[in-house]
């Protein structure tokens, strides 16, 4: 599953404020790139970047964040995983950076070098764009590649594991550092603060009982369904943020595991998130399962999906975040829309994400 490293561990609403707010206060104006900078990478290696004019980008997260720090003229080469350029461009309560729209006619035209997929990258495939920095997110690097390439001369800076706000905050103020943007990345953090902090404001608002809420990844799938633990994403924190209760945290300690259809019935989610679903068959079947049928989610209608492109938005872990905290409020609080809710979104879901706006009124 691409969305598999994609984790975010349990953070408090009071703890993402602190962090955002001390991340903001503390970036300093953009250099522009000139002259060298050292910084300490997510490795913990003190790393030191003499330019950023032609730099490479591994992963869609981090090829993201550089457009949203308004250096995707810097950009050189990036991966081109199936599928990442293909989400909406809308990032609720954020400004309008081009990504993917741009990304993919720079490829098309020749500007970025596509370097192939980030679970097959090698050294090899970075040359191709002759770097002279490249930049990596934490849940996915090689250290034979970064050796290689720092035997070269090519500084190669990489990403904390995204497993908390705290991380992705610390990776965009590094990687805005890296690329001497250091203001604009103490601006978008900020606006991220900003976003959640409106959605989770309008749940908490609501006043609504605290709904039982399971996520998973795949049902359907040859592999097994896998349901989402106390620290990945669409998990705890996110349910808990949100003002829900996750339905498999006693019996989910980490990030996920694969779960029988007893286990599900025994959680009794009131309300069931899928957001890698293999196809709407496998969730439509849900309703005739005798296991699961009687399942409060199941029985009462609130089975909710992400199909590509919503699948990314419901997992990224870039300024996009803001996307996934508003579709898991939608779903778990679908009750107090003023619009109608599709269950399972797919293309059209940028729709639903500008009516919720609306609705909270950000």
């Amino acid at each position: 599953m691409k969305s598999i490293h994609l984790a975010i561990a349990a953070v408090a609403v009071a703890a993402i404020v602190i962090a955002a707010g001390a991340l903001a206060a503390s970036a300093s104006p953009d250099r522009g790139g000139s002259g060298p900078v050292t910084l300490v990478d997510g490795r913990g290696e003190t790393v030191t970047v003499s330019s950023s004019d032609r730099v490479a980008t591994i992963g869609s997260v981090v090829t993201e964040i550089a457009f949203g720090l308004g250096a995707s003229s810097k950009l050189a080469g990036v991966t081109t995983d199936d599928g990442i350029y293909d989400s909406d461009e809308l990032i609720l309560g954020m400004p309008d950076d081009g990504f993917p729209g741009d990304a993919k006619k720079m490829l098309a035209d020749g500007r970025l070098v596509a370097l192939g997929g980030m679970y097959n990258i090698s050294a090899e495939s970075i040359l191709k764009c002759s770097p002279d920095l490249v930049l990596m997110g934490g849940y996915f690097y090689s250290d034979a590649t970064i050796k290689r390439l720092g035997d070269m001369g090519i500084p190669v800076v990489v990403g904390k594991d995204d497993n908390s706000l705290d991380n992705i905050y610390f990776n965009i103020a590094m990687y805005g550092k890296a690329l001497g943007r250091d203001g604009a990345a103490g601006e978008m953090v900020a606006g991220m603060k900003s976003a959640i902090g409106r959605i989770v404001g309008w749940t908490e608002s609501l006043g609504a009982p605290s709904p039982r809420v399971g996520t998973f990844m795949g049902i359907g799938s040859e592999w097994g369904t896998y349901a989402c633990g106390v620290k990945y994403l669409p998990g705890s924190p996110m349910i808990e943020m949100l003002g829900g209760t996750n339905a498999f945290a006693a019996g989910i300690p980490e990030m996920y595991a694969v779960v029988s259809k007893e286990s599900i019935a025994s959680a009794a989610p009131e309300v069931m998130i899928d957001v890698t679903p293999m196809t709407q068959a496998d969730l439509d079947a849900l309703k005739g399962d005798p296991v699961l049928r009687d399942v409060p989610a199941v029985k009462n209608g609130r089975v909710y999906a992400c199909f590509d492109p919503c699948s990314n938005a419901a997992t990224i872990t870039s300024q996009g975040f803001v996307n996934a905290a508003a579709l898991m409020a939608m779903f778990m609080y679908e009750d107090r829309l003023s619009f109608e809710l599709d269950h399972s979104l797919g293309e059209g879901y940028a729709e639903y994400l500008r009516e919720f706006w609306a609705q909270i009124g950000a």
